[in-house]
């Protein structure tokens, strides 16, 4: 089942700038993230859809958040199930200059200009958090201090889901004593394509693991994948 996408919030040991930039580029291309994280590739295949299932561990607790990705071009859906249930999607139309989002099973659907989205943030103006909303995230982590120290060095080839994976780790060391490690593995066969995401923070005692992963990944889409199905019912505001 597709779960509710959500920003995950630790304190002390808050998921740094860096690491939710990089998740960030698993939903949305509009926001291009090699421009703020160099660890973060530009490649990518024209079009794909994927599995995206994101696992956040923090002592015992544990939570697995999944959603559905299909880009072509600059299009893009996401689909998830929101807590009570709901089957959601969310459609980015740049082509239209519209953002649309569906509630499958009510049958409805609301849109909005994405200029006006650009203003409020994806999330705001349609009432849904969405993964591809880089304010929210800006605005659940704040500003996070530089590092002490860093490196970032290149790491043996591995292979992830079948595909051969150039990997790249980074670590820094903060002044309050925090310690964080992310690891992005990219796909040779796939462009390039950030397909796993490793970051692991650790402050006071207190450690988090956060593992972000492509998984079940296609290169051939359906372009009505990114239509609105012709009987659903158009709403104001959030549908």
């Amino acid at each position: 089942m597709l779960s509710r996408p959500f920003a995950f919030r630790s304190s002390p040991a808050r998921l740094s700038a860096l690491s939710l930039i990089a998740l960030l580029a698993f939903a949305c291309r509009s926001h291009p993230p090699e421009a703020i994280n160099p660890l973060v590739g530009d490649g990518e295949p024209e079009s794909y859809s994927a599995t995206v299932v994101r696992t956040v561990e923090e002592g015992d607790l544990r939570e697995v958040i999944i959603t559905r990705v299909v880009r072509s071009g600059e299009m893009l859906r996401e689909e998830w199930v929101e807590q009570w249930g709901e089957r959601r999607a969310l459609i980015l139309r740049p082509d239209l200059g519209k953002r649309f989002v569906l509630s499958i099973d009510k049958r409805t659907y609301s849109e909005a200009s994405i200029t006006d989205d650009q203003r409020a943030g994806p999330g705001v103006s349609a009432g849904i958090e969405s993964p591809a909303d880089p304010e929210e995230v800006e605005r659940a982590i704040g500003p996070s201090p530089p590092a002490a120290t860093s490196e970032a060095r290149q790491l043996p080839d591995q292979t992830v889901e079948g595909h051969p994976c150039q990997v790249t780790e980074a670590r820094a060391v903060f002044e309050d004593g925090r310690t964080e490690v992310f690891r992005v593995f990219r796909a040779r066969d796939l462009r390039g394509l950030v397909i796993r995401v490793e970051e692991e923070s650790e402050a006071a005692g207190r450690r988090v693991r956060v593992i972000t992963e492509r998984r079940d990944i296609r290169t051939q889409v359906a372009q009505d994948e990114f239509l609105v199905p012709v009987d659903f019912v158009r709403v104001e505001g959030a549908s």
